[in-house]
């Protein structure tokens, strides 16, 4: 709506009594119009949402397949990866921020995105943990910071967990 930009036409959302500027949503196939680190301020954190997914299918067929077609496979192929794009682009006053969902060896496969991708912490969720995820308005998560530190969280509803994620991100990149 007209209300969610501001004087200069920027996008924006106001959370904890702060404005959040030219907020930007990003699929896999517009990896190329991140935008330039060298543009962004000392101010701009990206948070990137765990991707939609991790593969595709390799082949797009044109038309709508069949049932009656009987396809025996999809082959799949790997999605860009937005999140390792970003981070290889992040200049060294900049904080990046992940979200890693996991079903098995949760947090050493959280740290290892943590560290693959250059992020200065990572949220991982877990599919685990009952009463928590995608069909819940309740998640439990821990939050790892580069220096591997790591605070689990207790069962709690979405907006009490954002809220503390963004608090983290304020309080270390400060």
């Amino acid at each position: 709506s007209a209300s969610d930009y501001d004087s200069e036409g920027y996008r924006f959302k106001s959370c904890m009594g702060l404005a959040f500027k030219n907020i930007v949503s990003i699929s896999d196939n517009v990896i190329k119009k991140l935008p330039d680190p060298r543009h962004q301020n000392e101010n701009t954190i990206p948070v990137a949402a765990a991707a939609v997914a991790d593969f595709k299918p390799h082949k797009i067929e044109p038309q709508k397949i069949k049932k009656d077609q009987l396809m025996q496979s999809i082959t799949l192929a790997p999605t860009k990866d937005i999140l390792a794009e970003m981070g290889s682009r992040k200049r060294e006053n900049q904080y990046l921020l992940g979200f890693a969902l996991e079903t098995q060896d949760e947090h050493e496969n959280a740290l290892k995105k943590l560290r693959s991708k250059n992020l200065d912490a990572i949220v991982l969720n877990s599919l685990n943990d009952p009463g928590a995820g995608f069909s819940s308005d309740h998640n439990k998560i821990t939050l790892i910071h580069k220096n591997e530190k790591s605070i689990s969280f207790e069962l709690k509803p979405k907006t009490e967990v954002a809220k503390y994620i963004l608090s983290q991100i304020l309080t270390h990149h400060a």
